[in-house]
């Protein structure tokens, strides 16, 4: 589904400008959030290092504070300011399933500081915020699951065509599974940590669940009446940061775990997801292929083609250190070149087409 081009007035304009803008500040524009934030935390868990490596990833940490700050300022306001505005969106069929961005845009932030922000603020304050992060994100994540995407799954009429973006309301207790490990494994306290982990394992299945039978929906819609097109063909990228996700956190969880049986049955479990998830890039390859033959134009929905990469990235990362194999290491470093690449080519995109005031607000 491509929704209609919103057009804003031009920045001469100040105040009224200013005033449409905030009108139109929907969830997904926290994907440019996530998409910054994974570029980071996917830089800190490649299987090379070095100070290069470490500086960009710093950087993009510190970028991804910068642009959730801006992002959830004007969120804020667009609510305080646009409430009737606010509520259609958040009743729209397809933008309602966005709320999961703001989730997972907090948690990919929260990660990065943790990795990142030691040097900075110290590795207790580094911790501290991680752990607010992480909270707020897997509090508004189940939330969003049980509203929005378990509700369209309940009522399929009612959650609009079963494309890929309904994956955005089930997958961020994905990303709180995978964060909470990495965030457990940082904490002294046993108690807490086990905690941490035991709600991460919760929503590892909560997902899994919710997130395979949305899966299943959208493949059987696309089945029989093709994948997204126009606009909207991006999305089809959505779904891969389900697979990515799984893997990071199957990975993660089964290391915390630390014991032969639940290390195997992760190992078996992340085999299985990066699996699908190198299904899931062919269709994705190909759908896109096919729409940037006819015309691929620019919209939000270009940040698919950064969150669901950095996730294979981290999955790869993760699944490569766990088995020493070799190859995965290579895709890793390979996956996150493309990943940069893609990150640097959409956010110039972006920030363009805010400056030009013409930039879509749904996908």
């Amino acid at each position: 589904m491509t929704a209609p081009l919103i057009t804003f007035p031009t920045p001469s304009t100040a105040v009224a400008s200013t005033t449409a803008r905030l009108a139109h500040i929907t969830p997904n524009w926290f994907t440019t959030v996530m998409g910054t934030g994974i570029v980071a935390v996917a830089a800190a868990e490649l299987p090379i290092d070095g100070p290069g490596i470490r500086v960009l990833g710093t950087a993009m940490w510190l970028l991804s504070v910068v642009v959730f700050l801006a992002v959830s300022t004007a969120f804020a306001l667009h609510w305080s300011r646009h409430r009737g505005c606010a509520r259609a969106y958040a009743r729209h069929e397809t933008l309602a399933h966005f709320y999961g961005a703001p989730a997972m845009a907090a948690m990919t932030v929260g990660a990065g500081t943790l990795l990142h922000a030691a040097p900075i603020m110290g590795s207790t304050g580094a911790l501290l915020a991680d752990a607010v992060l992480w909270t707020a994100g897997t509090a508004a994540g189940v939330v969003t699951l049980l509203v929005v995407g378990a509700g369209s799954l309940r009522r399929p009429g009612r959650g609009g065509p079963a494309a890929p973006t309904r994956m955005m309301s089930v997958v961020a207790p994905m990303v709180s599974a995978s964060t909470g490990a990495l965030l457990a494994a940082h904490i002294a306290d046993a108690a807490a940590a086990h905690l941490i982990l035991v709600i991460s394992v919760i929503m590892f299945a909560a997902s899994l669940v919710a997130g395979g039978a949305t899966a299943v929906a959208v493949v059987g819609r696309m089945v029989r009446v093709g994948g997204p097109r126009g606009a909207a063909a991006p999305t089809v990228w959505i779904p891969l940061g389900m697979m990515g996700q799984s893997v990071t956190a199957a990975v993660a969880l089964g290391a915390a775990y630390d014991t032969s049986a639940v290390h195997a049955l992760a190992l078996g479990a992340g085999g299985v997801f990066a699996g699908l998830a190198a299904v899931t890039i062919a269709v994705a390859i190909t759908v896109t292929a096919g729409a940037a033959r006819r015309g691929l134009p620019f919209s939000m929905t270009w940040w698919s083609f950064t969150f669901p990469v950095g996730t294979c990235v981290t999955g790869a990362s993760a699944l490569g250190k766990a088995t020493g194999f070799r190859a995965l290491d290579d895709i890793a470093v390979i996956g996150f070149v493309i990943l940069f690449a893609a990150w640097a080519v959409v956010a110039t995109r972006t920030i363009t087409a805010v400056s030009r005031g013409d930039l879509p607000a749904a996908p």
